[in-house]
């Protein structure tokens, strides 16, 4: 299944709302996507992109039913069988041609005029790649690496790279140290599947192909880059081929990055060699600080983060990262004594750099609803006795208020214990509920309910004006293709 299969797949499901009002690539569909991102949370197709021939796809995973759409299982199931795939290892195979190639550019090489590369926030340099897969083989091995990382469009063929974790930071290195040029591949439009194994953890030399061939349940098929030695998948949508300059830092930036602020740096620079894609190709656009960062950041560290929780703490039934706070994560668990809650904290504080706060609470809290986690905080949590805070311990480098130090970036973390203590009656604690009937009852409702509130917000967000510059949405539209 590639990206065109799959967005026919959501659009079969309900699940994709179309625009077909010309729309631009600066900023105007940065916006529209971040308005359906917190209304119908639907993925968007924009038809019409000003100055492109070129549809684009956005919010493509800011669900976790999507990701379960792209698996065949049902939400409920998704974290388990993501994990069972995720053990699978598929080598990947090669093939003469693929669809990718149907389109070949190797001479006056112009990135913007052959793809709509967004510009998405307000204080954002320039256009910036947030979805490419950047893919590399290590100069000396010949192992390939990959990864997703911003990627700056400098000039008409030039872009500078964001790397800020191996394996391609090491490629990089001892490239430089031979003194050569690191030939890397820019892909985007990626099947979903491949896009996720593309970033999931693992160990060195493992190539992230295998990992997505296991989640598809058969090999990966890839073809050779026309001016570069770098294999990239067959089924995608676009591919830069490009060589970054041995020793060349620029300054890049500002963009708005995942945790919410503005980020810059000094990083490498690629000259662009080539650039193939299909004859109707679709771009994949991703809105960083959106629901698709918590999908992709949150089920990542779900799964690598509760076996090895679940090893020692067998109570544990289940993590999940708080929607509206990414750094906060939720451990629900079914404690044995009154103090496994603190040993959970402080080991998941220790062990999660992304984790700046954790709260665990009982089996009858759902990590979901933030009214429930409100009462558990509100009736469960003591002070004195339910706090773990920790100092000077690895923190994500996207955290501004991080401490930087010749280990890296360090930071405190604060745990929450905000369970009932285990001598006390339950009933004391219980939490007022409706009826598994009514609940039913309600449930029929909210389908219309959604609805209303997605054409409410819909009609006070987004004003419609004759001017071509101004971003419209069709209510007409968007009812139609809801």
């Amino acid at each position: 299944m590639d990206l065109k299969a799959f967005v026919a797949k959501l659009d079969k499901a309900r699940d994709l709302v179309r625009i077909k009002r010309p729309v631009s690539t600066k900023y105007e569909i940065a916006a529209i996507i971040d308005l359906v991102d917190k209304t119908t949370g639907q993925a968007v197709l924009f038809e019409r992109v000003r100055g492109y021939g070129t549809p684009v796809i956005g919010n493509l995973l800011s669900h976790r039913r999507r990701f379960a759409l792209a698996l065949g299982v049902a939400e409920d199931a998704l974290r388990k069988e993501y994990s069972k795939r995720v053990k699978r290892r598929i080598k990947p195979k090669l093939v003469a041609r693929g669809p990718l190639m149907e389109t070949i550019v190797e001479r006056d090489v112009n990135i913007l005029k052959e793809v709509p590369v967004l510009t998405y926030r307000e204080r954002d340099a320039s256009p910036y790649f947030s979805s490419a897969v950047t893919v590399a083989r290590d100069p000396v091995t010949g192992a390939t690496g990959m990864g997703i990382y911003r990627i700056q469009v400098r000039g008409r063929n030039e872009v500078s790279l964001n790397f800020q974790n191996p394996p391609l930071t090491d490629f990089l290195r001892t490239a430089e140290a031979m003194g050569k040029e690191l030939e890397v591949a820019i892909v985007v439009g990626l099947d979903p599947l491949t896009f996720v194994a593309s970033v999931f953890p693992v160990p060195p030399g493992t190539d992230r192909f295998d990992v997505a061939g296991g989640l598809h349940g058969k090999a990966v098929e890839l073809v050779k880059c026309r001016t570069i030695g770098v294999l990239v998948p067959a089924g995608a949508e676009f591919v830069l081929e490009g060589r970054v300059k041995p020793g060349l830092r620029v300054h890049e930036g500002p963009f708005g990055e995942s945790g919410g602020t503005y980020h810059e740096g000094r990083n490498p620079v690629a000259t662009i060699t080539a650039i193939m894609h299909r004859k109707k190709p679709i771009y994949q656009a991703l809105l960083s600080y959106s629901g698709e960062d918590t999908t992709l950041l949150g089920l990542l560290l779900e799964v690598t983060l509760f076996e090895s929780l679940r090893a020692e703490h067998p109570g544990i039934i289940s993590v999940a990262l708080d929607k509206f706070n990414r750094s906060n994560l939720i451990v629900r668990m079914r404690k044995k004594d009154n103090g496994e809650p603190r040993k959970v904290l402080k080991q998941v504080l220790t062990s999660a750099p992304i984790v700046k706060t954790a709260m665990v609470v009982d089996e009858d809290i759902d990590p979901d609803d933030p009214c429930a986690l409100g009462f558990a905080m509100g009736t469960r949590f003591q002070p004195k006795r339910g706090t773990v805070v920790i100092d000077e311990t690895r923190s994500s480098s996207l955290d501004p208020s991080a401490v930087s130090t010749k280990s890296g970036r360090v930071s405190s973390k604060l745990g929450i214990d905000a369970t009932r203590p285990l001598a006390a009656p339950k009933e004391k604690f219980e939490m007022v509920r409706m009826s598994k009937k009514m609940k039913a009852f309600a449930k029929a409702f909210e389908k219309q309910l959604k609805v209303e509130a997605a054409r409410a917000r819909l009609h006070g967000s987004v004003r419609r004006y004759d001017r071509p510059l101004d971003p419209v949405i069709d209510p007409a539209e968007w009812d139609a293709n809801r």
